[in-house]
């Protein structure tokens, strides 16, 4: 602890006048104090350190602002690549304090040519992610507020992270998003990610992230009187997601997953916490269909309560497809949505219909049996009854009976066949949905 004191002294008093070699050796011996298993030791080393920085600051910056490579660098597998988080959080706070002294352009260089050397040299997983700290304190002001630097240092980053280190680039982003407020102070954030998903496949990667993680706090106001987002910031920002969607996501290639993946975090946070014109919503969900026709992003729009864009985007898939999903998706959409879809009699006939004679697959006929019901419940109900009595597939009979104890239709023939079923098929009785109350009258 006193020569750390003797450390401050001597930065604070002699700092410009001390040769090179000399600030080399306070910052290289302060470092590895850093490291200290004792939180009182590390604390005096991170005060310490910040004094040798800031009034020997010329010293340890020389070379920033000519080829954006300061001597600081050399101590950076120490302050930032430490094992214990603790040290490289601290690292990283004492190394930004002094490079935002250099300014917005020279740090924007430095910051590209040390993701080049990191992509040269393979390093490590601890450094990488002390530089990602490192990045995400020089854009953290305070009160959660954003750096003057941070449209600069964001901007070089992930222009850099484009091919590879994008999961620097992503810690970043979390970190900031960790540390900042969802008003007006996030709009350099929120501006460069907007930006870079207008370019790259990674920023629309990274723009989906966040508007999965955070969509409530970006989108959407907690009360009326809730100042920190404002409607107009709100709106905004909704309009730009959509934009994004609608441009970027559909123009870029990507493979299914990856695009299924981003349209659907993106639609999920612009269709929920967004009042733009459902119109418009409905016929983007098409389009997005279109590039999906495994039908898998108009399940996961069904699943996540957003069955009317669900359904307009089931709409839209192959009509002589197999797959299962097509049906679950139209039990999904249809049953939420009953009131708005189920006149739908073309979707019907093309989606559901064939599938309920498809004897080799029996798995594919129980979905599209449980799907009549979403569109006709009443005739469904009688053409149900008929393939109860017809069929002799077991798992066929199940979904039968789960149907028509779902279609909460008042006929005596329906009560007969379920009670029938239990008295031959007890023990089949825990795989079906059957209400309590209707097994207690069965016995």
């Amino acid at each position: 602890a006193n020569a750390l004191s003797l450390a401050s002294v001597l930065a604070r008093e002699l700092g410009p006048e001390l040769s090179d070699a000399n600030v080399d050796a306070l910052v290289g011996s302060i470092s590895k104090s850093l490291s200290s298993s004792e939180p009182k030791l590390a604390r005096a080393s991170f005060d310490a350190l910040g004094y040798v920085l800031r009034y020997c600051c010329e010293s340890v910056l020389s070379g920033i602002r000519t080829n954006g490579w300061p001597r600081l660098t050399k101590f950076y597998g120490t302050l930032l690549g430490s094992m214990q988080s603790d040290a490289r959080t601290l690292g990283a706070r004492a190394v930004a304090s002094v490079l935002r002294r250099a300014g917005a352009k020279p740090i924007a260089k430095h910051v590209k040519k040390l993701l080049k050397r990191i992509k040269a040299n393979q390093s490590s997983s601890g450094l990488n992610h002390g530089i990602a700290s490192l990045f995400c304190e020089l854009c953290a002001g305070v009160q959660g507020r954003l750096h003057s630097v941070t449209t600069s240092v964001l901007t070089a980053l992930f222009c850099a992270c484009r091919e590879e280190q994008q999961s620097i680039a992503d810690n970043v982003v979390t970190m900031l998003l960790e540390r900042t407020r969802p008003g007006e102070e996030l709009e350099p954030l929120w501006a460069c990610l907007i930006q870079e998903a207008k370019i790259s496949t990674s920023g629309i990667q990274r723009l989906a992230m966040s508007a999965e993680w955070r969509s409530a706090r970006l989108l959407n106001r907690r009360s009326a009187i809730d100042a920190a987002l404002s409607e107009s910031t709100r709106s905004r920002r909704a309009s730009e997601l959509d934009e994004c969607l609608e441009s970027a996501v559909l123009k870029t290639e990507m493979n299914p997953e990856l695009f299924e993946t981003c349209a659907f975090n993106l639609a999920l946070a612009v269709w929920k916490h967004s009042s733009a014109g459902a119109k418009k919503n409905l016929l983007l969900a098409k389009r997005l269909s279109r590039k999906s026709p495994s039908g898998r992003l108009a399940l996961r729009l069904a699943d996540a309560g957003l069955a009317r864009f669900a359904y307009e985007a089931v709409s839209e898939l192959p009509r002589n497809s197999g797959n299962s999903a097509l049906v679950t998706l139209a039990v999904t959409a249809q049953s939420a949505e009953r009131t708005e879809c189920c006149g739908d009699e073309e979707l019907y006939r093309s989606l559901v219909e064939p599938h309920l004679t498809m004897k080799e697959n029996p798995g594919l006929r129980a979905t599209a049996l449980a799907a009549c019901l979403a569109f006709n419940p009443e005739l469904s109900t009688v053409r149900i009854k008929a393939l109860y009595r017809s069929e002799e597939n077991i798992l066929l009979k199940v979904v039968a009976v789960d149907t028509l104890v779902n279609s909460k239709v008042d006929d005596e023939s329906i009560f007969n066949i379920i009670s029938n079923f239990f008295s031959e098929n007890r023990l089949l009785s825990r795989v079906t949905t059957i209400e309590p109350q209707l097994l207690r009258c069965l016995g």
